[in-house]
């Protein structure tokens, strides 16, 4: 009776969980690339800690020099005894974890992913046609399943209200869901042609005909 979930609530939980891996992923590339310190009097500054803050204190004031001396061309000065590390780190599979996150809210919608994100599906021989293909037949089945039912008995109405009368011959169609490119319309004339020689060559109608 129309009065179950709402549309909405179908992808709630997928997008929630895309918007998770996408925040995640960027949390995760911030943390791509650390710079790590060896401070040799670390354990000494931090000895003090728990019986006055001036030694964090201290601390923090030394790094946080150390930090706003480095150049934009990654110069530091530091003590003897000291170093600096980069430790860089890959993260792989994120992109498939992206895609599939895109396949999952997609599939929740009944769409497809070039449809409702706007992109092309790459890939070797992916055209992404059969998705598309599907996509359009599910929009046919539920203009047939749930609209065509409601329809039936509005237009009828509408007629009585507009005309007076409901003629026998009266009857309705959808348009088309998927709009035919040039060469398809081409395609489909020359098959139809085709069909029609082959028929008339075979003497099964007439040239009047």
């Amino acid at each position: 009776m129309y009065w179950g979930l709402s549309e909405i609530e179908l992808i709630f939980d997928e997008l929630r969980k895309r918007d998770y891996i996408n925040w995640n992923t960027v949390s995760l590339v911030a943390r791509a690339n650390i710079m790590t310190i060896k401070e040799p009097q670390l354990a000494a500054a931090l000895s003090g800690v728990g019986r006055s803050n001036a030694a964090m204190t201290n601390y923090i004031a030394r790094i946080t020099a150390m930090s706003d001396s480095m150049t934009n061309q990654g110069l530091l000065a530091l003590p003897v005894a000291g170093g600096l590390e980069n430790h860089s780190y890959n993260f792989g599979g994120l992109s498939e974890i992206q895609n599939t996150s895109m396949m999952d809210v997609a599939g929740a919608c009944e769409m497809a992913v070039s449809k409702l994100y706007g992109r092309t599906v790459t890939g070797l021989g992916q055209t992404g046609e059969g998705d598309l293909q599907n996509y359009y037949d599910t929009v046919e089945q539920k203009r047939k399943r749930e609209l065509r039912p409601q329809l039936n008995k509005l237009f009828p109405i509408v007629a009585m209200s507009t005309w007076g009368a409901i003629s026998d011959d009266f009857d309705y169609k959808f348009p088309p869901v998927r709009s035919l490119t040039d060469k398809d319309r081409a395609d489909l004339a020359k098959s139809n042609i085709d069909a029609i020689a082959v028929l008339f060559n075979a003497g099964l109608f007439s040239e009047r005909t």
